[in-house]
């Protein structure tokens, strides 16, 4: 039951969105970095764990969906 809630609590993005939100989340943290002070080892940590649940929600939304036939 648990995770059926948890799939149920999944913003509904596309795999598109999903990859723009990744690509946004690393040019801000590479405009960040630049300005030293603004990133800190705490924000690393926290965009490694962005880029990680984005890499793993959207391969469980591949493998979620069913092969397309022609």
């Amino acid at each position: 039951m648990a995770v059926v809630a948890d799939k149920a609590s999944l913003p509904v993005l596309s795999s598109e969105e999903w990859i723009r939100i990744g690509q946004w989340s690393t040019l801000l943290r590479e405009l960040l970095k630049g300005k030293g002070e603004m990133w800190s080892a705490a924000d690393e940590m926290l965009f490694i764990q962005l880029q990680t649940a984005l890499q793993v929600t959207n391969k469980e939304r591949v493998e979620s969906k069913e092969p397309v036939t022609p």
